[in-house]
């Protein structure tokens, strides 16, 4: 009995292990027993990665093992010439068992392009198709019949949407376009209803044929699924993006959206694109500063806002960002908790001196460790000096350290004690201390509980249990 199993558990086995090409091809010269499972077993074929020249080669054998009935899950990634439009136009052949497509490429290979587009212009329908990722460069347009498309994410400069008309059925849920115009976000809006996820990058301005369409922007319904949305269009004006957005969310609050500008160090940037994302969303929960060109705020009940800067030479001044929120949205009456990165320390404290956070007990700092100079900070002038402004924020309850992979333990220390020597406790009351880390919580809390006072800081016994839990 014992023996008639060993075939199906192996064959489980086999299942779960890493769709590599070249590993299943290994996998089956083990020994002809092993072989002999790998061969009748069509599903450990169905779902592979092709990487290299001999992946390539080994394509058709690859398919010829899937048997006919299976459904198929490729996955091509390659930054050199392996794949010609001879070896992709072979998936053609299969493209009634293809569920899932993921081409990836680093640089604007021809043969491979041309492969791209012979196998995704081909007027052939994809009956199954469901998941299709195209991630790269310069692969001009495509067009795709696929009616029972789910997600269909196009990364990168010059991966555009053909015949788009075709290639956005209503049944997408997740859709990502590198290149996107108006006129496309207009038909998603009106023919897909089903879209949860909507991200449109535009390397060009959509200006003036923007404005010329608000009207009828205006009267398109809100996909009844959508929940998520994010925009970013190079060097288009915040305000005709705090018009777009007005225009197509007037009467629906999504509960995330993401906007980017350029030019964030500007009042009236911030205050436009504020304008455009925050309407209805109720008091503000939570402030995060993710990088200095993303702010990520979240309402009291459960709106995710994103703030962006899209250019690298333009960012968010911290106190300019604190302060637009307070006079327009009360943040500072109405915040619980406030994510930091230390190297804006001076920033946050001549912020909180001016709207300091009125929040009398339970008020949150987090504090990422990623900035490994620190204490040393940068001043606008450019020169580094050491953080020894003393941060007063009267409602703190807890402050939990988040670790990096770039952090070692001994930075991680550094970074923390410092914060803390930094940062007055309220009176008579303990403030909690927490980490969020990858690895050595135990021993991370154990030293700082050892270096401070324990009238002023407590530590989280949770935080250990917690990150042995998740990790």
């Amino acid at each position: 009995m014992a023996g008639l199993l060993i075939p199906d558990l192996l064959s489980e086995i086999m299942l779960r292990l890493p769709p590599d090409i070249q590993q299943k091809f290994s996998v089956a010269q083990v020994s002809q027993f092993w072989r002999a499972v790998a061969l009748d077993t069509p599903t450990f074929w169905s779902s592979f990665l092709g990487a290299t020249e001999a992946d390539s080669q080994r394509l058709p054998l690859v398919l010829q093992r899937s048997g006919s009935g299976t459904l198929l899950h490729v996955h091509l990634h390659t930054s050199d010439d392996y794949w010609t439009s001879k070896s992709l136009l072979l998936l053609l052949e299969h493209a009634n068992r293809i569920e899932t497509l993921y081409i990836e490429f680093y640089y604007a290979i021809k043969r491979l392009r041309e492969g791209v587009q012979a196998l995704l212009n081909s007027n052939a329908e994809f009956p199954v198709l469901r998941h299709l990722r195209l991630e790269g460069s310069d692969t001009s347009s495509i067009s795709v019949s696929a009616p029972q498309l789910r997600s269909l994410h196009l990364e990168g400069r010059g991966c555009t949407l053909g015949y788009w008309q075709t290639s956005l059925p209503p049944t997408l849920e997740s859709i990502r376009l590198g290149e996107a115009s108006i006129e496309i976000f207009l038909y998603i809006l009106s023919h897909c209803p089903c879209v949860q996820r909507l991200v449109l990058h535009a390397s060009d301005p959509w200006y003036d044929e923007g404005r010329g369409l608000l009207a009828t922007l205006r009267s398109l319904p809100t996909p009844p699924a959508l929940e998520e949305f994010e925009l970013r269009i190079w060097d288009q004006d915040e305000d005709d993006i705090a018009l777009l957005f007005k225009a197509a969310f007037s009467d629906v609050v999504l509960r995330k959206l993401t906007a980017c500008i350029i030019n964030g160090h500007y009042d009236s940037a911030v205050e436009a694109l504020t304008s455009a994302l925050l309407v209805g969303v109720g008091p503000l929960t939570v402030f995060k500063l993710i990088d200095s060109r993303d702010v990520e705020l979240h309402s009291e009940a459960g709106h995710i806002r994103h703030l962006q800067c899209w250019n690298d030479d333009s960012f968010f001044d911290v106190e300019q960002v604190w302060r637009c929120l307070s006079l327009r949205y009360d943040l500072h009456k109405t915040v619980r908790e406030i994510r930091m990165r230390p190297e804006h320390w001076h920033e946050y404290v001549e912020a909180f001196e001016r709207f300091p956070p009125e929040l009398q007990e339970g008020l949150t700092l987090g504090i990422q460790t990623g900035w490994e100079e620190f204490p040393q900070i940068m001043t606008e002038e450019g020169d580094m000096v050491e953080a020894s402004k003393v941060m007063r924020l009267p409602g703190l309850s807890k402050v939990k350290f988040y670790g990096s992979q770039y952090t070692t333990e001994s930075q991680f220390l550094e970074i923390a004690l410092h914060a803390l020597g930094i940062i007055e406790p309220p009176a008579g009351r303990r403030v909690v201390i927490c980490v969020e880390v990858s690895n050595g919580a135990e021993k991370l809390m154990t030293t700082l509980q050892s270096k401070l006072s324990e009238s002023s800081w407590k530590i989280c016994t949770e935080c250990v249990d917690h990150n042995n839990a998740n990790y």
